[in-house]
């Protein structure tokens, strides 16, 4: 059954910025049980693996493999269908949505569009059909959009027996494993793959909240076809942690582009919280020549004014909020900045940011309350140097300044002086504002 309506946006844990596509059982047990003590009172509930359940191997298994042109082993039933690898899932992806429920909240799994490579290999049938095989749907003309060996083609939705396999898939997820969230990736430009999961997710009775991404794609005016299926949309590049501010950048660009988009029918994403333990399954001591581009198993790169900005823009936008980060490593001073009272009162009860005011390297961004009693402000610093700014009441939206004004970050008030606001914001840092 495919949710309807997500009345405030969904909050939970990917494993992708911590763990990539290397997850296993005990990593992921592990991450249930902070999820429990760390995530779970502040209303996070959906526990997600992201890609690559369905294949086992390591890190360095995948990297010595491909230097023989070859991949680590994945795995499919009788039609042609993931399912959980089994050394890194011994019992199974059902025993860990076991764990979750029992535990009081979701268990969601990543997915991609089309047919996996071993479906097309050993050309499986199509369950629910009578004489249709993988190769009798696949697509060849629409690849995985980067490389994943382990996917072998698009489908031809005008094909019968199309709609009969991604009924196949979410029948299994559903009925055997107990999922609860769907991440739908490679498929922003594919309206038809889509709209055939949302209704593949129609004929279970289980309700399976969706979500589409990635979201370099995603244009303001797709949104009506998007929103028609899925409960949160991707509408950025993927977000990683560090110095390079660009990506800040583009997260501001993209936000504004749909500022006046995005509710409890679906909700806009900024991509996951890239805070605490980051690129877990790369061993410390990789060789150098072995090592990716975002390094070993470390702490996030991320300043603490670069975690309060990406916070920021996820509480002001009603961005859905997933954690990134391996929970066991990460620590109080990590947690805090996801679950702080005031970034989520924002978060579910504003009533959406919009940039009101840019100049002279100030960029405001305001969202009332629902209720019309006060709201929040973000106020960015998009300089490359530590900027003092000196702003008036109208640039806040204010005829004049409201008596309450509170900074959420510094546990601090505010208070205008004749009327102008002074205030100083390291480079790419902000302030944000509560106010009655």
């Amino acid at each position: 059954m495919l949710v309807k309506s997500t009345p405030v946006p969904p909050r939970g844990w990917n494993s992708y910025d911590s763990y990539g596509v290397y997850i296993n059982e005990e990593q992921a047990l592990a991450n249930i049980e902070a999820f429990a003590e760390k995530l779970a009172p502040h209303g996070y509930e959906f526990f997600v693996l992201d890609a690559c359940w369905y294949s086992d191997g390591t890190f360095m298994d995948t990297y010595r493999l491909r230097n023989e042109n070859k991949d680590r082993p994945s795995f499919i039933d009788e039609w042609g269908r993931f399912i959980g690898a089994p050394e890194h899932f011994p019992h199974g992806l059902k025993y860990l949505a076991d764990k979750c429920h029992s535990l009081g909240f979701k268990f969601g799994v990543h997915l991609m569009r089309g047919l996996p490579a071993l479906a097309i290999e050993r050309n499986t049938p199509v369950k629910g059909t009578n004489g249709i095989f993988a190769r009798d749907i696949a697509d060849f003309d629409s690849p995985c959009a980067w490389p994943a060996p382990y996917m072998g083609a698009g489908i031809d939705m005008s094909k019968p027996g199309a709609q009969e396999y991604y009924d196949s898939v979410v029948e299994y997820l559903a009925n055997y494993v107990g999922v609860d969230f769907i991440k739908f990736d490679d498929v922003q430009e594919y309206i038809a793959d889509i709209k055939a999961l949302a209704s593949a997710i129609e004929k279970v009775e289980r309700p399976i909240v969706l979500s589409i991404s990635p979201g370099q794609q995603t244009r303001p005016g797709n949104w009506d076809a998007l929103k028609k299926y899925a409960n949160m949309v991707r509408i950025t590049c993927d977000i990683w942690d560090g110095p390079d501010y660009s990506h800040l950048d583009k997260k501001f660009d993209r936000w504004e582009q749909f500022e006046n988009l995005g509710g409890p029918d679906c909700w806009i994403d900024l991509d996951m919280i890239p805070i605490g333990g980051i690129q877990v399954h790369v061993p410390e001591g990789t060789p150098p020549e072995c090592q990716p581009v975002l390094g070993c198993r470390r702490k996030s790169w991320n300043t603490d004014m670069v975690n309060r900005v990406v916070m920021t823009q996820i509480a002001l936008a009603r961005s859905p909020l997933f954690y990134g980060g391996d929970l066991p490593m990460s620590d109080e001073k990590d947690i805090a900045f996801v679950t702080d009272p005031d970034l989520l009162d924002c978060n579910v009860n504003g009533g959406g940011a919009k940039c009101i005011y840019r100049w002279g390297h100030a960029d405001i961004r305001r969202s009332d309350r629902l209720n019309g009693q006060g709201g929040w402000i973000g106020l960015f610093n998009r300089s490359m140097n530590d900027m003092n700014f000196h702003l008036p009441a109208s640039a806040f939206g204010f005829t004049e300044f409201p008596e309450n004004m509170r900074d959420i970050w510094e546990k601090k008030e505010l208070k205008a002086e004749n009327g102008i606001l002074n205030v100083s914001i390291p480079k790419h840092g902000c302030i944000f504002i509560a106010f009655n």
